[in-house]
């Protein structure tokens, strides 16, 4: 399998050749790169009923003519297309709805087409091919790609558009997927596995059974520190199990304490995901626990779009400038183009993309880092358009991370502001560690909070409760199963300083304050 392996590895280097060296000429002229594909994305959209409407004649009026907007603005054109009407934001065919959400909020609907998939594949050829190159043992191994549990019914838009992606492989291109077969870490049954404990487990055992693992690549953190704590905490259980089919040098390590990770995985060089903004009390976790791989940070993706590429070498994620046309809304309301940034600066994002979501607010902020050539590379800051506001108060989340991240306990590795309505409206500051006593950072962090006009008036009068510090070690676990119940998928479960949805019950008894309400 391994000289099999090495001859798709050689051929994937030697086939993107065309598609890096198109990158490399678009990073030393970044403001050319972009405004070849902002023409492009306005050719398109002048066979659209979304450029019609808005007087789109000619590639140049693009950012004359079209707003800046939400997907609140695009909600009603997104419904005409899932009704079936062609051409609406793109003249491409949609192939699906996926649905995506923050860590609150309803589900929104991202449509689709082939053009928006392809974006999403070459990403992913650039990110590996930079791998491959930078590291010649990669590629004789097998790479686990995470995947979200598959929903149990598959739903369907009015006008019969499938909804939803079979899982996240799926925003891969069909010939991508055949050649990485090889070398992609499979979970049996998958297609079956609606209920997140057994999916939990199914991952758990087939990761722990590939010796020849070499890469994990997984979004969030947490869900590769999950599990690590499933294989650890049920270890008796899967050593017993006459069923689970282990190599006999991974039942020998496995069975040592304590637990060696690298005898279990003695291939294991990379570990990609989340490590900016909120992942990173995680990420430096994982890096402890499994110091042996190299660990890198994840380029920025979201549902709506592939953003930055992670490259060896290079701080911060290098943008897509090829695929997607960037502007950065600064707090004044200025709009920059992506060759106008500056180190240091921040800024919310706002992309224009292949599928039809053009000038559309992502709702993250980023923070220029440095340059590789002559682009810009952009770090993860936040969510930028994230407020709870339950009387009032209008907390957002740029506020938390400036005021009140510095005064959070640093061996934290979860901290996240949830709103509660029982017994009171108020919030807690879920925590997962806490060295100290946990009163004196409430009544500091509370002290903080006041420095909000909106929250300070909704406490004098008595519309809100005193911010409460809850520490839990569970509480991790407890937020995703937080985030499942809401139809979030586990893909979708980014670590957020701060929750718009309030406590449910089952969250407020995991946390032990069941009785309070």
């Amino acid at each position: 399998m391994k000289p099999l392996r090495r001859g798709v590895r050689h051929l994937l280097v030697a086939a993107t050749g065309p598609l890096s060296r198109e990158f490399e000429r678009a990073l030393d002229d970044p403001g050319g790169a972009q405004r070849r594909v902002r023409d492009r994305l306005a050719r398109m959209t002048l066979r659209s009923a979304y450029g019609r409407h808005h007087g789109l004649t000619r590639p140049e009026d693009f950012r004359l003519r079209l707003p800046v907007v939400d997907h609140d603005d695009l909600a009603p054109w997104i419904a005409r297309a899932a009704a079936g009407e062609h051409g609406v934001l793109s003249p491409e065919r949609i192939e699906a709805f996926e649905p995506t959400s923050g860590s609150s909020g309803l589900a929104k609907w991202i449509p689709y087409p082939p053009a928006l998939r392809r974006a999403f594949t070459r990403m992913a050829l650039l990110w590996m091919r930079d791998l491959a190159i930078a590291d010649p043992r990669l590629g004789t191994g097998r790479f686990y790609f995470s995947v979200s549990p598959p929903v149990a019914t598959r739903s369907r838009t009015p006008g019969g558009h499938r909804v939803g992606l079979d899982s996240d492989a799926d925003y891969l291109g069909g010939l991508l997927r055949p050649l990485l077969a090889p070398f992609v870490v499979t979970v049996p049954g998958l297609a079956g596995l609606h209920d997140p404990v057994a999916f939990r487990r199914a991952t758990a055992v087939a990761l722990l059974a590939a010796r020849d693992l070499e890469a994990l690549s997984v979004w969030n953190p947490t869900f590769l520190t999950v599990l690590l704590d499933h294989l650890e905490s049920h270890r008796d259980d899967l050593l017993a199990d006459p069923g689970l089919a282990l190599p006999p040098a991974t039942r020998e390590a496995f069975s040592r304490t304590p637990l060696d990770w690298q005898a279990v995985w003695p291939e294991l060089r990379l570990i990609s995901c989340w490590t900016d903004a909120m992942a990173a009390p995680r990420a430096a976790e994982l890096a402890r626990r499994l110091p042996f791989a190299r660990l890198q940070g994840k380029g920025l993706l979201a549902t709506e779009a592939p953003v930055t590429v992670p490259l060896v070498g290079v701080e911060g994620g290098v943008p897509l400038l090829t695929e997607v046309y960037f502007e950065f809304e600064l707090p004044d309301g200025e709009v920059l183009e992506l060759h106008e940034l500056e180190p240091g600066m921040s800024a919310g994002l706002v992309v224009s993309q292949p599928g039809g979501l053009l000038r559309y607010r992502l709702g993250d902020q980023v923070r220029v880092v440095g340059r590789h050539r002559k682009t810009p590379t952009l770090a993860f800051e936040g969510r930028t358009s994230l407020v709870s506001d339950l009387v009032g108060e209008k907390l957002s989340e740029p506020f938390l991370r400036a005021h009140l991240r510095p005064l959070l306990p640093p061996e934290a590795t979860l901290a996240t502001f949830v709103p509660r309505l029982t017994p009171r409206e108020g919030y807690l500051l879920v925590l997962d560690r806490c060295a100290g006593d946990p009163g004196p950072l409430a009544q500091a962090l509370e002290t903080a909070l006041r420095g909000s006009h909106h929250y300070r008036l909704a406490r004098d009068l008595g519309q809100l409760e005193a911010l409460e510090v809850v520490v839990s070690p569970g509480a991790e676990q407890g937020l995703i199963r937080f985030h499942g119940r809401a139809g979030q998928r586990l893909g979708d479960i980014k670590p957020a300083l701060l929750v718009k949805r309030p406590a449910d019950a089952l969250l407020l008894d995991e946390l032990g304050l069941g009785g309070a309400g």
